[in-house]
C-alpha cells in the first residue's frame, strides 16, 4: 500500500495481528507529492506569494499547508515573513553567491592575455594551466584565487578544458598507418573479431 505508516495508533509496530485488521487501524498518511520535482525559481516564488495572500485573506497555516503541499515550518517562514515585510517578503532576494573578486574590466584584460598566450605573458610554453593563469592574477590583479575555483573562472571567460596529446619521439606516423591498415584487419579476420557498428 502506498505511503502508510506500520504503525498502531497506539504507536506500537503492528506485529500480532492480521494483515485485515491492521489496515483499520494504520494511520494513513495523506498522499505526498514527488520528492525531488525540480521547479524553478520564479515557481517558488509564485507559490510563496500565493501561500503569503492565502495567509492575508485569513486561511490558516493547515489549510495553506494542505493547498500548496507544504511543511508547516515552511508556512510558519512564509507567515513571519508576510507579518514583517508584507508580501515584499516573499519575494526572490536575487542571487546570493559571493561578489567576483575581479571587475568586469579585469576579467576582459585577462581574457587578453590567455588570448595572446602563455609565451607572450613570459612562460616557456603555449600550455595555460590554472596555476599559471592563477599566478597571472595575482600578479597582474593582486587578487588570489582557489585553483579549482579559477577553471570555473577560466570556464565562465569562455575557454575550454583542453588537455595536449603527447606522442613518443620515436613515433613513426607511416609505421602505425601501415599497422592499422594491414596487420591490424588481418589480425582481425584470423580471430573472428567484429569491428565497431
Amino acid at each position: 500500500m502506498p505511503w502508510q505508516r506500520s504503525v498502531l495508533l497506539s504507536g506500537k509496530p503492528n506485529c500480532a495481528t492480521s494483515s485485515s485488521d491492521s489496515i483499520s487501524r494504520i494511520e494513513r498518511s495523506p498522499p505526498r507529492p514527488a520528492k525531488y520535482t525540480w521547479v524553478s525559481s520564479a515557481q517558488q516564488e509564485a507559490r510563496r506569494l500565493i501561500g503569503g495572500q492565502m495567509l492575508l485573506d485569513g486561511h490558516d497555516v493547515d489549510e495553506v499547508m494542505d493547498a500548496l503541499h507544504a511543511a508547516r515550518s515552511t508556512v510558519l517562514n512564509w507567515q513571519n515573513s508576510v507579518q514583517q515585510n508584507g508580501l515584499e517578503g516573499l519575494l526572490r532576494k536575487g542571487s546570493s553567491g559571493r561578489t567576483s573578486k575581479l571587475t568586469n574590466d579585469e576579467k576582459i584584460e585577462l581574457k587578453q592575455i590567455i588570448r595572446n598566450g602563455a609565451v607572450a605573458y613570459g612562460f616557456d610554453n603555449e600550455q595555460w594551466t590554472s596555476k599559471r593563469v592563477r599566478l597571472v592574477i595575482f600578479e597582474r590583479f593582486h587578487v588570489e584565487y582557489n585553483s579549482n575555483y579559477v577553471c570555473e573562472l577560466i570556464s565562465a571567460l569562455g575557454f575550454s578544458q583542453q588537455i595536449p596529446q603527447v606522442h613518443s619521439v620515436h613515433r613513426n606516423q607511416e609505421d602505425i598507418d601501415h599497422w592499422k591498415r594491414y596487420v591490424w584487419p588481418h589480425i582481425k579476420k584470423k580471430h573472428g573479431l567484429k569491428t565497431r557498428s
